[in-house]
């Protein structure tokens, strides 16, 4: 293979999920040249993710077919020996761009509709299988459909450059260890209580020694202001200007806490120690690719959830961590 599209539209974590896709690629066939389709929503992650040959950025505006049509009749010059949609269940928008694209291979998972004969390299879609495999492996298995489980080299792996924590470093004045919380959610059946998340931290810090910073965008100000009035901790609330200083400040925090979405995945591929909080979406399929993660599960809402559970998953990341205790054994002169 020597020159190879991939198409991943859509959210922060399902560039994430998809980029093993793209690691496989760069490890067993190092000179192949990816191309790699993204939109405005995922593209801002892609200067800290490992580099492709090319970042192409689909218009966000307009009608969704007639701009992927204008940008694959572009890029079908490149004359690519395969082309895939990452996207890991069948859509007609991905099988006409694949098509005016004009890959040698086109690869992408199909069902019986009449679209489905634009992809030569079919790959039939298993409804029942698809929900207890990962997203991505069933990306991988594009590709590589031998493959039993997600090899842990093929896990996406974020990278700040020095100059950009710099940045922003001084303006985040809060001591450590400090567990970052997200007041924004993805989706509201993986919104936990305001008030029982300042129950959960107020029980922690019966025990530890640390600060909390509540993130989010600036129309979650009455959630995270909710939360940070029952606090007991030092607290600070934070609504960053920009991505590059959200994700200095979640590479900062020494634990996090999140709903389901692309935090917990972004906190992942940092390598941070965190604890996402899944309603109906199934951490089979979208669990943050890190074994320092714990996804807790609810097929209906995560408030049903108990605060026991989220307490002792908290603990257990803060002990694997050690620092915190030590921290408050120092703060009472143990």
């Amino acid at each position: 293979m020597k020159k190879v599209a991939i198409v991943r539209r859509n959210g922060l974590g399902d560039l994430l999920c998809s980029f093993p896709l793209v690691l496989y690629f760069k490890r067993y066939h190092p000179h192949t040249h990816i191309t790699l389709f993204v939109d405005h929503k995922n593209y801002p992650l892609i200067r800290y993710l490992p580099p492709v040959n090319e970042v192409v950025v689909l218009p966000a505006t307009g009608n969704k077919y007639f701009n992927l049509l204008r940008v694959a009749l572009k890029y079908r010059s490149e004359d690519f020996d395969l082309v895939i949609s990452a996207k890991t269940s069948p859509m007609k928008l991905m099988n006409f761009f694949l098509f005016f694209l004009g890959g040698r291979k086109r690869v992408a998972y199909v069902d019986k509709s009449w679209h489905s004969r634009l992809i030569n390299q079919p790959i039939a879609y298993n409804e029942t299988k698809a929900k207890k495999m990962h997203q991505a492996l069933k990306g991988l298995h594009m590709i590589a459909p031998h493959l039993q489980v997600i090899p842990q080299e093929l896990y996406p792996r974020i990278r700040i450059a020095e100059e950009i924590k710099q940045r922003y470093q001084k303006s985040i004045d809060i001591p450590h260890p400090y567990l970052l919380i997200s007041a924004s959610t993805t989706r509201e059946a993986s919104r936990f209580d305001a008030e029982r998340i300042a129950t959960i931290v107020n029980q922690l810090y019966d025990d530890y020694s640390f600060s909390v910073v509540i993130v989010g965008e600036k129309k979650e100000r009455p959630r995270a202001e909710a939360i940070g009035a029952k606090l007991k901790t030092p607290y600070r609330l934070s609504f960053p200007r920009n991505f590059e200083e959200f994700i200095v400040i979640l590479d900062l925090s020494d634990l996090y806490l999140t709903g389901d979405g692309g935090i917990a995945h972004i906190g992942a591929a940092l390598g941070k120690r965190g604890v996402a909080l899944f309603g109906q979406t199934s951490p089979v399929e979208w669990h943050p690719l890190s074994a320092r993660m714990s996804a807790l599960y609810h097929p209906v809402h995560v408030n049903h959830l108990s605060d026991e559970v989220i307490i002792t998953h908290l603990q257990t990341k803060i002990e694997e961590d050690g620092l915190w205790k030590r921290q408050f054994a120092k703060s009472i002169g143990i």
